[in-house]
């Protein structure tokens, strides 16, 4: 095990390459001490949790699903993570189905402290077609004057000084 990891607190299983849930795991790792990030690509070799208080975990939404990695990470520490204070947030731009994301992470964490943070559609991050039609439906929203997705980040702060106001056993 590596020393320099094994002397955190909590370990936070987010980040990926998408620009902005990278920002948002930067965000917490800032602001709550003995953090560490993992790479939702990196969260199949890590092997045992239980030098860890808190887990906090984070989802993208892919294709309307929950990052994939994150759920393979979940279920194999399904037992460690009943006995830790774990939180979760999920990000996506699809507001309609906030509840449906939370509720899924919700059962796969055995957590309440869960918190959808809302998400950004960024045409920028596609090729091709796929551009096309972000900025099609970027355009849509703005024609029908449907508010554009965007991170919460007073709620972001809320969940943050949740974590960090929990206590750390």
């Amino acid at each position: 095990m590596d020393t320099q990891r094994g002397i955190y607190e909590n370990i936070d299983c987010l980040r990926n390459q998408i620009r902005f849930h990278q920002k948002i795991a930067e965000q917490i790792f800032e602001k709550i001490e003995g953090s560490v990030v993992v790479d939702s690509k990196d969260l199949k070799a890590l092997k045992s949790i239980d030098e860890y208080g808190r887990v906090i975990v984070g989802t993208n939404i892919i294709m309307g699903a929950l990052n994939a990695n994150v759920k393979r990470f979940l279920r194999k520490h399904r037992k460690s993570l009943l006995h830790k204070a774990v939180f979760g947030y999920v990000l996506g731009s699809n507001y309609a189905c906030e509840q449906k994301y939370l509720d899924k992470l919700r059962k796969l964490m055995a957590s309440r402290d869960v918190v959808f943070l809302g998400g950004v559609i960024d045409p920028s991050q596609a090729k091709g077609f796929y551009r096309n039609i972000i900025n099609g439906v970027l355009i849509s929203m703005k024609e029908n004057n449907q508010p554009l997705p965007s991170i919460n980040y007073p709620k972001l702060e809320a969940f943050i000084a949740k974590i960090i106001g929990y206590p750390n056993d």
